[in-house]
């Protein structure tokens, strides 16, 4: 009965301690935010690139 017990305070204390990191932010590895990204491809043309060219569209069917 006390293994039942430990296992159920560990079990809380895990659960505590991921609730309380995820609601904190806490990562285990470091983030890079990137500032001032472009909201749209039209204000920065250079990094589209075409991918549906080489590619053959389906025109099959019935």
């Amino acid at each position: 009965m006390t293994d039942d017990r430990f296992y159920l305070s560990y079990g809380a204390a895990i659960l505590l301690l991921l609730a309380t990191a995820h609601f904190r932010g806490w990562t285990f590895t470091d983030v890079d935010e990137v500032k001032e990204v472009p909201r749209t491809v039209r204000d920065n043309p250079g990094s589209y690139r075409q991918h549906y060219h080489s590619h053959y569209h389906y025109i099959g069917g019935k």
